[in-house]
C-alpha cells in the first residue's frame, strides 16, 4: 500500500520511464509479496521449525527458476521475466498462508493502526539499519561509477557477486542463533557462552574460506565470469580478507538484538556506511578498484570493532541492572525478617503480602522493560 507507490513515484521523479519504469514497478510488487511471506517464515523460525522454512524456500526458488527460464525461452524478455516473478510470488504467498492456516495458526488480514504503528516504532532502528546496510553494500560500486570507468565497475561487481555467495553461511547461522539467544536473554552466563561459541564458529568458517578465495582469486574469477574479468582478481583478494569481520558482525547483530539493543545495531550499520563512504572518496580516485576493496575491508573491520565495544557495554549494563535488582531484593528480605521478628510472626500472611508488594515495586523501579518487570 505504501512501498509500491513510493518506489514508482521516486522512479518518476528521477526521470525513469519506459521499460525501466515497468521493470521497477513489477519488481517492487514482487518484493512486497516476498515480504508478506516473511510473516509466515518468521513464525516457523520462532518455533525453530527450520525444516518447514527450508521446504517453503526451496519450492519458491525452484518455481522462480523454472517459470523464469520458460518465459525467457519463449521470448518474454526482461519484462516477461519480472512479470513471472510477480506471478510466482503471488501464488507462493497464497499457498504459504493456506499451509500455515491449515497446519499451525489461522492468518487474518485486518487493519490495526495502533499495532502497526507500535511495531513500526519499535522496528524503526532496524529499518534504518537495514537501509544503511543495503546502501553500504553498494557504496563501492556507486563510487566507482561516479569516479572511474564502466569497465572497473563491471570488474569490481564480479568480485562482489562472488562474495555474496559466502553470505549464505552467516545467514543460516543467524536464523538458527537468534531465537535461542532471545530465549536465553535473561540468563547472562548461558547467553554469553552461546554468543562466544557462535563467534568462534564464524571465525573458524570464515578463515579457511577467506584464504581459499584470496589464493584462488584469479582462476575463480576466470571460471565464473570468463577471462575478460580477471582484472577483478586483485580486488577479490582484498575483499576476501573482510570475510571474518563480516561473519563476526552478523553474530554481534544477533546478540545485540536478542538483548533489545536495536539502537546499537543501527550504530554499527551507520559506522560502516560512514567509514566505507569516506574511504571510497579518498581511495578510489587514486587506486580505483583496489581502493574500493580497501574501503570494503576497512569498513568491515571497523564495524566489528564498534560492535564488540557496544556489546561489551550492553553486557555491563545488564550486569549492573541485575546487581541493582539483587541488592534491592536483599534489602527487602532484610526488612521482611526484621518485620517478622518485631511482630513475632503473629501475622505471617499479611507480612508475606507486604513483602510481595515491596518486591513488585522494586522490580518496576529497577527493571526498565515493562514486560520483564511484570514477570
Amino acid at each position: 500500500v505504501v512501498a509500491v507507490p513510493v518506489i514508482i513515484g521516486s522512479a518518476r521523479l528521477l526521470g525513469i520511464t519506459g521499460l525501466k519504469l515497468s521493470l521497477i514497478s513489477l519488481l517492487a510488487v514482487s518484493l512486497v509479496l516476498s515480504s508478506l511471506k516473511s510473516a509466515a517464515m518468521s513464525l516457523y523460525q520462532a518455533f525453530e521449525a527450520f525444516g518447514v522454512n527450508a521446504v517453503l524456500a526451496t519450492i519458491e526458488r525452484v518455481a522462480l527458476f523454472v517459470v523464469g527460464a520458460a518465459v525467457l525461452w519463449l521470448g518474454g524478455g526482461v519484462v516477461g521475466l519480472a512479470a513471472a516473478f510477480v506471478a510466482v510470488r503471488a501464488a507462493d504467498v497464497l499457498g504459504t498462508f493456506w499451509w500455515v492456516s491449515r497446519r499451525t495458526a489461522a492468518f487474518t488480514l485486518r487493519w490495526d493502526w495502533s499495532a502497526i504503528w507500535g511495531l513500526q516504532r519499535l522496528a524503526l532502528p532496524l529499518i534504518l539499519a537495514a537501509a544503511l546496510g543495503h546502501i553500504h553494500g553498494e557504496i563501492e560500486i556507486l563510487c566507482l561509477g561516479w569516479l572511474r570507468s564502466d569497465a572497473e565497475v563491471g570488474w569490481y561487481a564480479a568480485a562482489t557477486r562472488l562474495m555474496e555467495f559466502t553470505a549464505v553461511l552467516p545467514a543460516v547461522l543467524y536464523t538458527v542463533l537468534y531465537p535461542r539467544l532471545s530465549a536465553l536473554s535473561r540468563e547472562q552466563q548461558a547467553h554469553g557462552r552461546l554468543s562466544t561459541r557462535a563467534m568462534r564458529t564464524m571465525v573458524l568458517l570464515a578463515l579457511p574460506l577467506a584464504v581459499a578465495m584470496a589464493l584462488g582469486a584469479r582462476p575463480l574469477i576466470a571460471l565464473t565470469f570468463g577471462p575478460g574479468f580477471v582484472e577483478a582478481a586483485g580486488s577479490l583478494r582484498i575483499i576476501a580478507l573482510a570475510l571474518p569481520f563480516a561473519f563476526v558482525t552478523s553474530v554481534i547483530d544477533a546478540v545485540l538484538l536478542s538483548m533489545r539493543r536495536q539502537q546499537a545495531v543501527l550504530a554499527v550499520s551507520a559506522t560502516g556506511l560512514v567509514t566505507g563512504l569516506a574511504t571510497c572518496l579518498v581511495a578510489i580516485p587514486r587506486w580505483g578498484m583496489v581502493g574500493a576493496a580497501v574501503a570494503n575491508l576497512l569498513s568491515a573491520s571497523v564495524m566489528t570493532l564498534v560492535g564488540l565495544q557496544l556489546l561489551a557495554r550492553a553486557r555491563r549494563d545488564a550486569r549492573t541492572e541485575q546487581a541493582g535488582v539483587a541488592h534491592e531484593a536483599q534489602v527487602a528480605m532484610a526488612g521482611y525478617h526484621r518485620h517478622l521478628w518485631a511482630r513475632r510472626v503473629r501475622h505471617p500472611v499479611q507480612s508475606a503480602r507486604n513483602l510481595f508488594n515491596h518486591l513488585a515495586t522494586t522490580a518496576v523501579t529497577w527493571i526498565p522493560d515493562p514486560d520483564r518487570a511484570r514477570r
